[in-house]
């Protein structure tokens, strides 16, 4: 009869989802890990024994649920962003990898021409979703203020959540607020002021998100992420409060889908923003426009 091992258990994992997953094996081990409840690098070196009936069982249920399509991070309830694990579930966004480097800027951008002397950065991280960037940032950058804003309920309901779990209440306030609209009418006192403002809106036109994979467009939220049919409907607006908000000389720092990053540039230089500037993803593509106001 053949033994069991943990080994045995990822490679049997990864096989049933593999229709589902661009990366069954490493997420046979998230899945091992989160039950068994050690660090995933160590996952190999652990011990069935570890695993009772409750246990199988218990993955048994996961793996089925990730069969049929529904993404791991809900299912578990977290998502990995920027060396942390963030409460995540239906209805709001979860945050992808490439999104670290809009974060990476950002942090290099401050730590660069923030004068600590003026005393904390004043950020607004505006359709914060989660909270992974408005977190990070305070996490990373612990001399600013952050004021994270979102209209989505699940948004306010995560966001709180994770601005708790991270123990950054001091640092981050939540707002509901669709687009700038709320923050400019409750924050009066930051307008002209704001050091960043950065967002990972809504970005994918149309035609784009209908090819979208199943399980993106099943089961995320539309809202989260479609903006209109060319993709820009957020960011034109997210461009005219930046206008409103940011200092003289301040970073305004977007997300796009790559399709549009030459139209948003178009769109600031239009605005008069300065140093206008593309960058790339991990993944080697256009993902983010910078400018400063």
């Amino acid at each position: 009869m053949r033994q069991i091992t943990v080994n045995n258990l990822i490679k049997s994992i990864a096989k049933k989802i593999s229709d589902v997953s661009a990366c069954p094996e490493h997420e046979a081990k998230v899945i091992l890990a989160y039950i068994i409840g050690c660090n995933i690098a160590i996952v190999s070196l652990c011990s069935c024994e570890a695993l009772g009936k409750t246990k199988i069982s218990q993955i048994d249920k996961i793996v089925k649920r990730r069969a049929s399509g529904e993404p791991l991070q809900y299912i578990l309830g977290t998502a990995f962003f920027y060396g942390k694990d963030f409460n995540v579930g239906p209805g709001v966004l979860i945050p992808r990898p490439e999104t670290e480097m809009l974060v990476l800027k950002t942090l290099e951008w401050l730590n660069t021409n923030h004068d600590k002397h003026d005393g904390p950065a004043k950020i607004i991280d505006m359709c914060t979703g989660c909270g992974n960037i408005a977190v990070t940032l305070a996490t990373e950058y612990p001399n600013c203020q952050v004021l994270a804003s979102d209209i989505s309920e699940h948004a306010m309901i995560y966001g709180r959540r994770n601005i708790n779990e991270f123990h950054v209440q001091g640092k981050v306030q939540l707002i509901k607020s669709d687009m700038g609209k709320q923050i400019a009418k409750q924050h009066r006192e930051l307008m002209g002021k704001v050091d960043v403002l950065v967002s990972n809106p809504p970005y994918i036109p149309k035609s784009v998100y209908k090819k979208m994979p199943k399980e993106v467009v099943k089961y995320e939220p539309k809202e989260a992420l479609v903006s209109g049919n060319d993709g820009y409907d957020h960011f034109v607006e997210i461009a005219e409060f930046a206008k409103l908000a940011l200092r003289k000389g301040g970073l305004l720092a977007v997300e796009l889908h790559e399709e549009c990053l030459d139209g948003a540039a178009y769109i600031l230089k239009a605005a008069e923003y300065n140093n206008i500037n593309i960058v790339k993803d991990l993944a080697n593509k256009p993902r983010i426009v910078m400018a400063i106001a």
